[in-house]
């Protein structure tokens, strides 16, 4: 049987799952990371902390796993709305990156809105 294994890379943790062929659960792990909170609605995170995390997810699943060399497929989900800026040569540009929990720029998205139909920019931005 061949196995999939999956990420969800949350808020407050990645989620790991090794999944079967069948799409039952086989085995799941949530390993935490901090968010990093700051006057003015800042909400940010390390993107290095979530590699970390998915690494360490990864070798709690599959280290003393009899599946391991069984899994055929890797299936990640992200943040909404994160963004993580690297440079030419794949290196961060920023140590942390806003999450979308991040607040500071509220007032300019109501100044923007307040000009531009919210149903309008949704349909044309998904």
């Amino acid at each position: 049987m061949r196995y999939i294994l999956s990420y969800d890379l949350g808020t407050s943790s990645v989620k790991a799952s090794l999944i079967d062929e069948e799409a039952r659960l086989v085995d799941a792990v949530a390993i935490e990371y901090p968010t990093y909170y700051e006057e003015g609605g800042i909400r940010e995170q390390k993107p290095e902390e979530w590699i970390l995390a998915m690494e360490k997810a990864t070798r709690r699943l599959l280290d003393t796993s009899p599946y391991k060399k069984n899994v055929a497929g890797i299936g990640i989900s992200g943040h909404s709305l994160g963004v993580v800026a690297m440079d030419r040569s794949g290196k961060l540009v920023f140590e942390r990156t806003p999450i979308w929990s991040d607040s500071r720029a509220v007032r300019e998205a109501d100044d923007f809105f307040h000009t531009v139909d919210y149903a309008e920019w949704y349909h044309a931005t998904g």
